[in-house]
């Protein structure tokens, strides 16, 4: 690839990433103007247009690895594992 085409694409990417913020930004948007109506209504699930939109609360369980490691830094280092990610940016 010539550079004219890595910076061609590289533009292309940081153009799209761009497009997916304002997306998201959009969604968020209209997220909370939903949310607002439901709080409004005081329910937790509407029906329109063939849509159901709901706003639940969810309770989750998760192991709390700080308080873990703080009272068990052996343990806690006996189980420790790396990892390895690759990051992809364009700046």
């Amino acid at each position: 690839m010539q550079t004219r085409d890595i910076t061609a694409r590289a533009r292309a990417y940081t153009n799209a990433q761009r497009k997916i913020k304002e997306i998201q930004e959009k969604m968020a948007d209209i997220k909370a103007e939903l949310v607002a109506e439901l709080t409004a209504r005081e329910t937790e699930e509407l029906s329109a247009g063939g849509f159901t939109i709901r706003n639940t609360s969810v309770d989750s369980e998760r192991f709390d690895t700080k308080v873990f490691k703080e009272k068990n830094p052996g343990i806690y280092e006996t189980y420790l594992i790396l990892s390895q990610s690759q990051r992809f940016t364009i700046t």
